[in-house]
């Protein structure tokens, strides 16, 4: 719910045209990010700690096979990209409107 947060903060701050262009921004950032994220294949894991023989034998810890994550399933956080694009409108407001209306 960190997402609906953020966009209605963006909605009290920047107003109704702010939040629009902030969520269709922020969609486009996220799935530019997200595509480039999972081709890259995301996050690099967490180092593993050493684990004593006799922890591993008793809990089966050493045991565990990693799974590949598919292109669809990598979590990429969103509210980056919202933040992202809020702040582009707050910045560029004007010119992003005028030209909007002057086409």
């Amino acid at each position: 719910m960190g997402d609906v947060f953020l966009l209605g903060m963006a909605g009290a701050f920047l107003g109704l045209a702010g939040v629009l262009f902030t969520l269709f921004a922020g969609s486009i950032l996220g799935a530019i990010g997200g595509i480039a994220f999972a081709l890259t294949g995301g996050a690099p894991p967490p180092p593993e700690a050493e684990i004593p023989e006799a922890i591993a034998a008793v809990t089966g810890a050493g045991s565990a096979v990693a799974e590949d994550v598919p292109l669809l399933r990598t979590a990429v956080p969103f509210g980056a990209f919202i933040a992202i694009a809020a702040i582009v409108f707050a910045l560029f407001q004007p010119k992003l409107v005028g030209w909007y209306l002057a086409r």
